[in-house]
């Protein structure tokens, strides 16, 4: 009778382990969505956002996440209802071999320079902060190859960002 009772409770508990909870991924085509993308300065030691119009050209150059949010609101809702698409070779790529084959020696030297993960980690996170408090989602590409379909996770809160 011992052994059923820890066998059950074994059982029960490993039912309700906490694990670790990936954050939501999703395939996207970025034509047709708000994006933001990184870019390092000349001196590869400070980062700012490009941010492309609709047609995918210049629209405004930011420099922090509060330049990025009031940009975002200006837009029309069908361009901006998904949230924020985060375009960056370098930030959340995972360095395998298949992903650094498709780097050019630039951003193999870029995701190997400090300076330069310091600052987009720091845009990057700044963004984050601005979107969970308006609830706007923020994804991120996770692959080097971005046409058509690709994979994005979200980097910020799904409780606060989406709810519907």
């Amino acid at each position: 009778m011992k052994f059923a009772s820890i066998l059950l409770m074994l059982l029960v508990s490993s039912l309700f382990s906490v694990r670790a909870v990936e954050p939501p991924t999703k395939k996207i085509r970025t034509k047709e969505k708000y994006t933001a993308v990184t870019m390092s300065a000349p001196s590869l030691d400070s980062a700012s956002w490009f941010i492309p119009n609709e047609e995918g050209t210049f629209d405004a150059g930011c420099k922090n996440a509060a330049e990025v949010m009031a940009h975002y609101r200006t837009k029309p809702v069908q361009y901006i209802k998904d949230g924020i698409f985060v375009v960056s070779y370098t930030h959340s790529i995972p360095l395998t071999d298949k992903e650094k084959k498709k780097m050019s020696p630039h951003l193999l030297m870029l995701v190997q320079h400090k300076p330069w993960r310091e600052a987009e980690n720091k845009l990057v996170d700044e963004l984050v902060a601005a979107a969970n408090k308006e609830g706007v989602p923020v994804w991120i590409n996770v692959t080097m190859d971005m046409k058509g379909l690709y994979p994005s996770k979200l980097l910020t809160d799904s409780k606060l960002t989406l709810q519907k």
